[in-house]
């Protein structure tokens, strides 16, 4: 009985999204789903343009770390950085985002002795190449606090309980926080615009995809 009602429940979920996906106003909810980082760092200029030329059309934006399913219609387009996405989702690559270490502007990163405090991730951040990243470069010991959210670890950084991978487009932007010298690009992941196939058709789904590529530069 379980597994028919999941089959009965996955053919209702096909259905509305291939309705949706033939859906041709420019009008209506358009949900998306990002990440805090993302949404504070370079999302927000670039969805109020769109709101600018499309004033019919109501955004609804999620911001989780948890990935939201776009089979279920949790979303109708997820941006998010990814290595390599997931086939079954028509996907779009907007830019590269660069990481680098950051500490506060005040404290020079040299003057922690040998072994320097870090602020790491955890969570779903930690499943992420971010997490490998410090998996393989950082001793568990000099973890002085981890967090969920970029946000948070800026927040951190910026109060000086230790260095931390940032992003560029948030960490830059910061005031009290100074690129560690000599760090360079330590880390460098895509970040992609993703939807289901049955929802391309959507007038709707096809504006955001197009604005957002003209405003990251992507493909």
């Amino acid at each position: 009985m379980i597994d028919a009602a999941r089959e009965v429940e996955s053919t209702l979920y096909d259905m509305q999204r291939q309705i949706e996906g033939r859906e041709l106003r420019l009008e209506g909810e358009l949900r998306i789903t990002t990440t805090d980082t993302f949404m504070v760092g370079m999302l927000a200029g670039p969805l109020a343009r769109f709101r600018d030329k499309h004033p019919h059309i109501l955004l609804d934006v999620l911001v989780t770390n948890r990935i939201l399913d776009l089979s279920r219609r949790d979303a109708d387009i997820a941006i998010r950085p990814s290595g390599i996405p997931d086939p079954v989702f028509t996907s779009y690559k907007l830019c590269d985002v660069n990481f680098s270490i950051y500490h506060n502007a005040d404290l020079n990163s040299q003057d922690n002795a040998k072994k320097p405090s870090w602020i790491g991730v955890t969570d779903m951040l930690h499943t992420s190449p971010l997490g490998g990243w410090y998996d393989s470069k950082i001793d568990p010991e000099q973890i002085a606090i981890r967090c969920d959210s970029l946000v948070a670890v800026r927040s951190c950084a910026e109060a000086g309980m230790g260095l931390a991978l940032l992003p560029t487009v948030l960490g830059d932007s910061s005031p009290l926080l100074c690129q560690a010298e000599g760090a360079g690009t330590e880390l460098s992941i895509g970040l992609w615009l993703m939807t289901h196939p049955d929802m391309i058709r959507s007038a709707r789904v096809n504006a955001i995809i197009e604005h957002m590529c003209d405003e990251l530069g992507g493909d």
